[in-house]
C-alpha cells in the first residue's frame, strides 16, 4: 500500500471519531446565545413599550436588524447540524440582505 493513501486514510478515521468532527457545537452554541441575547434584552422592552413615545425609530430597526442576525445564525448553524445544507445555502442569501442592513445601519450611526 501506498504510505500516502494509508496516512490519508488514518486521518480520515481520526476525523470521524473525533466528537467534534460533525460540529454539533455551534448549532447548541448559536441556541444558547440567542437564549441569552433574549433574556438580557426582555427587561429593555418591557421599559421600552410602556414609553413607546421617547423610542427612535434608528433604535428599533437596529434591535430588528441584529436580532434577526442572531436567529438567522441560530437557523444556519442548525440547519448545518441537521444536514440540511441545501436549505443552508438558501438562506445564505437572505444572510446578504441582512449584512448590508447591518452595514447601512452602522454606517449611519458614524
Amino acid at each position: 500500500m501506498d504510505s500516502a493513501k494509508i496516512s490519508s486514510t488514518a486521518i480520515a478515521n481520526k476525523i470521524e471519531n473525533n466528537p467534534f468532527s460533525a460540529r454539533p457545537i455551534y448549532g447548541n452554541f448559536s441556541l444558547l446565545l440567542l437564549g441569552v441575547i433574549f433574556i438580557t434584552m426582555l427587561p429593555h422592552y418591557f421599559k421600552l413599550y410602556s414609553a413607546p413615545a421617547n423610542v427612535p425609530v434608528a433604535f428599533v430597526v437596529h434591535g430588528i436588524v441584529y436580532f434577526a442576525w442572531f436567529v438567522l445564525f441560530a437557523v444556519q448553524s442548525n440547519l448545518i447540524a441537521l444536514k440540511k445544507s441545501a436549505i443552508h445555502k438558501k438562506l445564505g442569501y437572505f444572510s446578504l440582505i441582512l449584512l448590508a442592513a447591518l452595514i447601512i445601519r452602522v454606517a449611519h450611526q458614524l
